[in-house]
């Protein structure tokens, strides 16, 4: 019997993903997908997404599923074109990011097939929020400040939970 690698079970949690939720599929299908072994968890920008193996590999399958359709709800919601539009949110892309982490988890913690890692960001009084009013609400305590030397992909929260990758600009194009 053939002992599937972690690149094959994220391969068919991607399609499975598709197949179940075509709406974030086509969205995934859209983005370039890759191995990304330079961040903690996962990460996109519009373009692309990447993720690390390592962490997926921790997941379970509507974990995985719902990392995927997380990172493609905050292309869908212009989270990283926002991000640089507004001088609030360019000034804080950590807040940013888990501002919009608690406002997309919700959704997927709800939906059957999908779920949600217990260390992810979630607050049930964010339930129906925006990402842009969760980021005037944040406290210190639920969004620490950046520290220095260290970057805002999977750092904790105060309370032990993570946010989910990172919210990077657009990279230009020539």
């Amino acid at each position: 019997m053939k002992q599937f690698t972690p690149q094959d079970l994220v391969a068919s949690d991607r399609l499975d993903l598709c197949t179940k939720f075509p709406y974030y599929g086509s969205e995934l299908l859209r983005l370039n997908v890759h191995e990304a072994e330079t961040c903690k968890t996962a990460w996109v920008d519009g373009r692309s997404i990447g993720y690390n193996l390592d962490y997926c590999a921790t997941l379970t399958h509507e974990q995985i599923i719902g990392l995927f359709v997380h990172e493609c709800k905050h292309v869908i919601l212009k989270h990283h074109v926002r991000m640089v539009s507004n001088p609030d949110f360019k000034a804080n892309p950590k807040k940013w990011n888990y501002a919009g982490d608690y406002a997309l988890n919700p959704t997927i913690k709800k939906t059957k097939g999908m779920d949600i890692n217990e260390n992810w960001l979630y607050k049930a009084k964010w339930d129906d929020s925006l990402a842009d009013e969760i980021f005037y609400q944040l406290t210190d305590q639920e969004c620490p400040p950046p520290q220095p030397g260290m970057g805002g992909d999977g750092m904790p929260n105060g309370d032990g939970q993570v946010g989910i990758g990172e919210v990077r600009p657009m990279p230009k194009t020539d």
